[in-house]
């Protein structure tokens, strides 16, 4: 290097130590255009551009690495600039590397640990940060990894120690804050994640991750205000997430004061930005036009499990005709458990897209030639809607775990019903609305579901009512509504259970709002979290489900059913405050949905009143379930099946 290029150099160090990032990148760029191989000046502009431009990032560290494959450095640099570019499995693959070549370096283990966790392997993770641990038990990442792997793994009882660990060794710590309040909020810990998530914010307040988890913890406490205002900073904080909006989209329909058009004029508006900001894929020119041959059908959701989008999905899923249909699960999660199991051996192929960009998932769907490619998530955690925003498939649906619009004007169908379908409904969906033959839903009870228990106020046991739905659905409407319900019987009572009830401040926050409206807190009675299991079989303790509104019970209202407990429901205009009137119509007890809040209140207290006509329900009411074909996943599929012949017919001949 020449003296004027040792001195640019140097200075363009001084600017960088000092947080000058515009400083040095100008000095840094009149270096490269005189020696463009300089590569501690390409090393130093890669560290300057991973938070804003990776690609760039990228493209500094690699030309390093290409010339000499041996420089640690540079390789870490393209291993985070992958990670930020959401090239996930690339990152692990560079960070084990980088790991393998330095055997004795803790934090080169937990970074391999963090580069797993986003690659979609958190049992990896947990692996890779106990080895961090081992080499160096003073190092807060190794700590903080080992709790962000078990919080993937859903075990707040080992992650909470773990990161507890972390923040020991260093009190600030944002990103242990919000692992922590991650955990605390799995093990109904609401309050105090909130306060762990409040720190972090004060210790980056340009960070904006743990405003989005702030949204969603305000949003369980009863604190709707809250949420979206935190909400609005993580979107101003970096407008150009998508998956920002997405919880934003989701929020709306929690709240009783957002119409559907104003919701579906953000989704449009969404859908818009996204179809700019990308590029189609490019289809296979030469895909068979047959009308009637075999159809390639991709099913894409993070919810394969025991989650709601698994209870009420996968028994059609598994059901498809073979000879008709060669079925694709594109799956972006990392929960597996039996029920994954089954669906993994019941389809042809099952595709893990957890930690892969959306333009390497794309490119993969349009590469097996799919023919309808179905989201199963919409605007839900773990979405994959940038896929679909690129077009890899002909036909386009969207289908269960979302009932409003997507807002993607490459979304053809959304899959609906003739009960989901209020007044004005289609008028809102940018999407082509297809009704199916049934119910939207296909529930698969759980085979540890025992017997139907007689309801207690029949033993002479006050009559309880309950709700086990998210407490994100307790807003003033609905416990104003209930506590007319509890004031029409007397000496009866109220059971809530939902994890984020296992804190005591909004237990006592919930009884102030009940007792506003002459309710005793007495009356009033909480469970927080327990396995699956149990939580069926506390239906036995309960005469009649009260659903809340107007976001109401999907997979909720099915268990309280199949455990033999009638449920009350206020029907709404959108399809998501449908979903209980629409369950209710496809079994045969429509009587159950109430037009408008007195219809609410009698029907609730009719029910109670006769204790003998509730066992009888409490009798009958699993087989007429059955025989209803509300379970029938064959069945289903079936129907489900003729639908996507129907928009296979459309596409070939043109329309």
């Amino acid at each position: 290097m020449t003296e004027q290029e040792t001195l640019l150099f140097a200075a363009a160090q001084r600017r960088h130590a000092a947080n000058d990032r515009t400083g040095a990148l100008v000095l840094l760029d009149e270096l490269l255009r005189a020696r463009p191989d300089h590569a501690p000046s390409l090393l130093m502009l890669a560290e300057l551009q991973l938070a804003t431009s990776p690609v760039a990032a990228a493209n500094a560290a690699h030309r390093v690495f290409q010339s000499n494959p041996s420089d640690h450095q540079a390789l870490e640099l393209l291993a985070r600039a992958l990670s930020a570019m959401g090239r996930n499995d690339e990152a692990a693959h560079a960070f084990r590397d980088i790991a393998a070549a330095k055997p004795a370096n803790a934090l080169a283990r937990a970074n391999l640990a963090v580069s797993l966790l986003r690659a979609g392997d958190p049992r990896g993770a947990v692996a890779a940060a106990a080895q961090a641990i081992e080499l160096d038990p003073t190092a807060p990442e190794a700590h903080a990894a080992l709790g962000h792997a078990h919080n993937m793994l859903h075990q707040p009882d080992q992650a909470i120690p773990a990161f507890h660990q972390a923040l020991s060794l260093r009190l600030q710590f944002p990103d242990a804050l919000q692992g922590v309040a991650r955990a605390y909020r799995d093990a109904g810990r609401t309050s105090t994640a909130i306060a762990a998530l409040l720190r972090a914010t004060e210790l980056a307040p340009h960070w904006t991750s743990p405003w989005l988890d702030l949204a969603t913890l305000f949003r369980e406490f009863g604190q709707p205000d809250e949420a979206m205002e935190a909400l609005r900073k993580a979107i101003a904080l970096a407008p150009n997430l998508p998956h920002f909006y997405s919880n934003l989209l989701l929020d709306m329909q929690y709240d009783p004061d957002i119409d559907a058009a104003q919701s579906a004029a953000e989704a449009r508006q969404w859908g818009l930005r996204q179809i700019a900001a990308v590029r189609p894929v490019a289809l296979a020119a030469d895909r068979s036009r047959d009308p009637n041959r075999p159809l390639r059908i991709g099913y894409v959701s993070a919810d394969l499990y025991r989650h709601p989008v698994g209870w009420l999905g996968s028994s059609p899923i598994m059901a498809h005709d073979r000879s008709a249909a060669t079925v694709f699960v594109y799956a972006n999660q990392t929960a597996y458990d039996p029920l994954t199991e089954s669906l993994k051996r019941s389809v042809d192929a099952w595709v893990l897209i957890m930690g892969l960009d959306d333009d390497t998932v794309a490119a993969r769907i349009a590469a097996d030639q799919i023919d309808i490619l179905v989201d199963l998530a919409g605007h839900t955690a773990g979405n994959r809607l940038a896929v679909f925003a690129r077009r890899p498939a002909p036909i386009q649906v969207t289908w269960l775990g979302y009932s409003a619009t997507t807002g993607l004007p490459t979304m053809d169908y959304i899959l609906l019903d003739q009960w989901h379908l209020g007044p004005g409904t289609e008028t809102n969906m940018l999407e082509r609305v297809v009704r199916l033959p049934q119910v939207r839903f296909c529930y698969s009870p759980p085979d540890y579901a025992r017997g139907v228990a007689l309801p207690p106020s029949g033993s002479g046991k006050p009559v309880t009512f309950a709700s086990f739905n998210n407490t994100a659905k307790l807003n003033d409407t609905v416990i104003a509504l209930w506590s007319r319900v509890l004031l029409a019987v007397p000496d009866s009572r109220l059971l809530l259970k939902w994890r984020s009830l296992g804190d005591p401040v909004l237990r006592a926050r919930i009884c102030r709002d009940f007792a506003r409206h002459g309710v005793d807190a007495e009356r009033i009675q909480f469970d927080g979290a327990t396995q699956h299991a149990d939580m069926l079989r506390q239906y036995s303790d309960v005469d009649v489900a009260l659903d809340p509104f107007p976001f109401c019970g999907g997979l909720t209202s099915c268990e309280a059913l199949w455990m033999g407990v009638p449920i009350v429901t206020l029907v709404g205009s959108q399809p998501f405050s449908r979903q209980t009137h629409a369950i209710l119509h496809a079994i045969g007890r429509p009587e159950w949905s109430a037009g408008n809040a007195d219809e609410y209140v009698a029907t609730a207290a009719r029910l109670a009143g006769d204790p003998a006509a509730l066992a009888v329900v409490r009798r009958d009411l699993r087989r007429q379930i059955v025989t209803s074909g509300f379970c029938d996943g064959p069945r289903f599929a079936r129907g489900l099946e003729r639908v996507y012949r129907d928009m296979w017919h459309a596409y070939v001949a043109g329309r």
